[in-house]
């Protein structure tokens, strides 16, 4: 009885000083220019922005971005300082709707829609437990593990579109397991917005699970249709370039 009832003090302790830390990292953080306008962050932003005043098809655009983010820093940046907006189209309506004049406002509901991705990846993946048959009391824990999770903290302290992945992999474990193929290939079409990652786990699905691969392409072509419509021929142009940059790994945050 001692020993359930000190694991459970135990177990309840580091729950809470692991909120409390990371609440006090996340507030020295906001509150201070030079970090917040540092994070990864500072791209999407200067995404939505640009999408905002000059159009989506310049979001691309260079010299767009780096006006942006000169603003919030302060002060000029040199052509390889500017941290540039490399990730996949289909995202941008979600910027341009969340991004506004103030930086730190912006920055709050983007990590507050993060958060709604990361908690439905957590549900979706507690229903998997649940129905493979683990203790309800271990999904708790297992649950509020992921939350407290220390990358998934530096994901939202970034401002990194992380969630997206995580809730495309949710949605990919839990059709695939339940027997829900096309829901499965849809949400393994979410995870491009790491590419790499998900051809490692799409490809797999070619030779062994086809309905799971067919939903996918048609999910991927989905999104990479909207996207080169949303950019236009001269946006899409931009975008191959912005690859090509990236792919270098000369700029900075570009490795």
């Amino acid at each position: 009885m001692r020993a359930t009832q000190f694991y459970r003090t135990a177990v309840l302790a580091g729950i809470l000083s692991l909120f409390v830390s990371y609440l006090a990292v996340w507030i020295r953080f906001i509150n201070d220019p030079a970090e917040r306008a540092g994070s990864d962050f500072i791209a999407f932003y200067s995404a939505g922005i640009v999408a905002k005043e000059q159009g989506v098809s310049s979001v691309y655009d260079v010299e767009a971005q780096q006006a942006v983010e000169e603003k919030i820093v302060g002060f000029p940046l040199v052509q390889g300082q500017v941290l540039l907006f490399n990730h996949l189209p289909f995202l941008l309506p979600i910027l341009y709707t969340v991004m506004g004049e103030n930086y730190v406002e912006s920055f709050y509901i983007w990590i507050f829609l993060l958060l709604i991705f990361y908690c439905s990846a957590i549900l979706i993946l507690a229903k998997y437990l649940k129905n493979s048959g683990t203790d309800p009391r271990m999904i708790v824990l297992m649950s509020i593990s992921t939350f407290l999770f220390l990358p998934l903290f530096f994901s939202l302290m970034n401002g990194q579109d992380t969630a997206i992945l995580f809730l495309g992999i949710a949605l990919w474990v839990y059709g695939f397991t339940s027997g829900r193929e096309m829901l499965s290939g849809i949400g393994l079409s979410l995870t491009t917005v790491r590419p790499h990652i998900s051809l490692l786990i799409a490809i797999p699905m070619l030779f062994s699970h086809r309905k799971i691969f067919l939903s996918y392409l048609v999910g991927t072509g989905s999104l990479a249709a909207f996207s080169v419509l949303i950019l236009g021929v001269a946006g899409t142009r931009k975008f191959v370039e912005i690859l090509m940059i990236s792919a270098a790994g000369q700029w900075h945050g570009m490795k």
